[in-house]
């Protein structure tokens, strides 16, 4: 039998690569290897995101914590990350992350306060993650070792050799159809599984009667699950690695929201997929934890760690259901360790190479980078598999360095009168300091164990990243707004960037996400340019809380800060398009598909302005949208109408 599953899963993994290669084809810019040239689907982001929850860790989990703390053990963790965390980011954060235009949280984070804060966030989010990669293929090892004995090792080589070679190839486009392939698989195959387990040996009152500790709901190894307890695993200590680190300060998450076609499609991704992932990690997957104990007794445990329980208890089902069970269960933490390598790509590339050493390079020539990254990045977290306690202990460990990044979020998010930028720095190096010092305490001969006697790793960081950002900007001055300089007018010449700006918001582009990609720009680079329209009164914001933060509208100063306009481009502002928008309109209408290089050619425009020019048009309803992967667009009846009224100025 393992012979069979085994065959099925290299298959499985050869479709992927294969699938993976023709994909390379739709990619020619770190833009596309990145975030997919933002055209993911609705459904295709539910399925991702679904699949980064149904990862190598929650099926390790799935059975570790009903064995040590009850079915209630299993659910806890659960709530706090699909309910509190997953559906709760889509609720709260979705539209304004998408509408910002960042790529990156660490990018997000710089435009609330500055860029020494992202610098720091960045080195903090990339040991995080590279953690978490590491983490969910030694839970494939784990999962692949249980059930076939190999040596570790030998399972960590091959999950890292799988992965490595569908992220390179097609890089998120890669991850994401293994992604929602996978999830496809796991939304039947598991509960199937779970019907079988109740038909074969019976249902809850099979479990009690067999339970070694007392009550399967409440009790498991170690008796019930600690609630307020410092030290992992306990209910707070879930809370704070679960939600506030994992989902709200992980670059995973936020860049499944970047790479969206539009905010609703990101919002109710979120939600679809935080409902998916309570029942399927938090009910489902905790069931072969609790059979393996009922059905092979306590003993078990020396064949077998409980976080293996999954592959244990696959070698008991039928030939069928053990062989698919085993090949979405190896796949699942392949194609989460996926997403970590690219989320770390993308950290990397944005927030470091390109923010620091290569400000200037467009998305074409960061393309390669990206690929040496994606090696770089994935033999570091290689190599954090041999991170002492396990899968239990490591995931634990990586998530708590997100932790700085959550509480930023949280406090950016809620108010700028009480937190500034010199707080906020002060604060996340505290964060980033206090997390490697209760790291080191692990390992340093003679030094007291801080993570397993005073706190986890992740409950310190957040404390020590909030007290001292509230404190010290208590005691300082806020930020001061982008401002015009004391000597220069208000009526002063704009720059050129400026008109750019002012003059795309004047065509309608009034959503900050569709002007970082008309542009090319960072989205700290364009913050400064927006408010100092802002203070000069030529752009209003229509809100200062949330989405409305980042979409703005040109005043009657503007429009003449602007100077002596074309009555071709006041007719075209009136319908809020621009002369790019007109022409991609007029292509589509030509042609009725598009090819990236002949609208390149007829548009006269990068790739990537017109996909931004594709957005703005769909938001306003000129152009429909379909295709589950590839977004397919065709021109409406009102684009007809607009088309016909305005064809004559192509000829001008």
């Amino acid at each position: 039998m393992i012979e069979i599953v085994l065959a099925g899963f290299v298959i499985y993994s050869a479709i992927m690569i294969i699938i993976s290669q023709r994909l390379s084809r739709w990619i020619e810019s770190s833009s596309d290897y990145l975030l997919a040239g933002r055209e993911v689907s609705a459904w295709v982001n539910w399925f991702s995101i679904s699949a980064i929850g149904y990862a190598g860790t929650a099926i390790a989990y799935g059975g570790l914590f009903p064995i040590l703390f009850g079915f209630l053990g299993s659910i806890t963790w659960n709530i706090f990350y699909s309910i509190l965390g997953v559906l709760l980011y889509g609720v709260i954060f979705a539209s304004m992350f998408r509408r910002s235009g960042a790529y990156t949280i660490q990018e997000f984070l710089e435009y609330r306060y500055d860029r020494r804060t992202r610098l720091v966030l960045s080195i903090t989010a990339l040991i995080a993650m590279l953690g978490i990669v590491g983490n969910n293929i030694l839970s494939f090892a784990v999962t692949l070792s249980g059930y076939t004995l190999w040596p570790l090792y030998v399972s960590v080589s091959i999950g890292f050799v799988i992965v490595m070679a569908y992220a390179y190839l097609a890089g998120i486009w890669g991850v994401s159809v293994a992604d929602f392939i996978e999830t496809l698989v796991a939304v039947v195959i598991i509960p199937i599984m779970a019907i079988y387990l109740v038909a074969t040996y019976g249902g809850w009152d099979f479990i009690s009667s067999r339970w070694p500790w007392g009550d399967p709901l409440i009790s498991g190894l170690r008796g019930t699950m600690p609630v307020t307890s410092l030290i992992w695993p306990s209910a707070l200590t879930a809370a704070v690695l679960f939600s506030i680190g994992l989902v709200w300060g992980n670059q995973a998450y936020f860049i499944r929201v970047a790479a969206s076609r539009s905010e609703k499609s990101a919002k109710w991704s979120f939600i679809a997929a935080g409902l998916t992932l309570f029942v399927l990690d938090g009910v489902l997957l905790a069931l072969p934890g609790l059979y393996n104990i009922a059905v092979n007794g306590p003993e078990v445990l020396k064949k077998v760690p409980p976080e293996g329980s999954f592959g244990y208890m696959s070698m008991l089902y039928p030939l069928w259901l053990s062989v698919i069970c085993m090949i979405t269960a190896l796949s699942s933490g392949m194609s989460t360790g996926g997403d970590y390598l690219i989320a770390t790509v993308s950290t990397a590339l944005r927030d470091l190479y390109q923010r620091w050493f290569k400000p200037k390079a467009t998305p074409k020539e960061l393309l390669r980078p990206s690929r040496i990254l994606l090696l770089v990045m994935g033999l570091i977290g290689w190599g954090l598999t041999l991170y002492p306690g396990g899968v239990l202990y490591l995931f634990a460990f990586a998530t708590s360095f997100l932790t700085p990044l959550g509480v930023l979020l949280i406090l950016g998010v809620v108010s700028r009168r009480w937190v500034n930028s010199t707080g906020a720095f002060y604060g996340a190096l505290c964060g980033l300091a206090v997390g490697i010092i209760w790291t080191l305490s692990q390992f340093i001969p003679g030094m007291p164990n801080l993570v397993a006697t005073v706190a986890h790793i992740g409950i310190i960081s957040a404390v020590s990243t909030l007290i001292p950002t509230l404190l010290i900007s208590a005691v300082t001055k806020p930020r001061p707004r982008v401002a015009v300089a004391d000597n220069e007018p208000n009526e002063a010449k704009l720059t050129d960037e400026e008109l750019k700006v002012l003059k795309l918001i004047y065509f309608g582009y009034n959503y900050c996400a569709e002007i970082v990609d008309v542009l090319g720009a960072d989205l700290s680079s364009i913050a400064p340019i927006i408010e100092k329209l802002e203070l000069r009164g030529l752009i209003r914001r229509e809100g200062s809380y949330g989405a409305k933060m980042f979409s703005f509208q040109i005043t009657e100063e503007g429009k003449k800060a602007l100077g002596a306009l074309s009555p071709q481009e006041m007719e075209l502002a009136a319908n809020n398009i621009s002369p790019l928008d007109l022409k991609v309109l007029d292509y589509i209408d030509k042609k009725g598909r598009i090819i990236a290089s002949e609208l390149e050619k007829y548009a006269g425009r990068p790739v990537m302005e017109c996909a931004a020019s594709i957005t703005h048009l769909i938001r306003l309803g000129l152009l429909t949208e379909r295709g589950i992967l590839r977004r397919r667009v065709l021109i409406s009846s009102k684009g007809k109408e607009v088309l016909e009224r305005l064809r004559p100025l192509l000829q001008g």
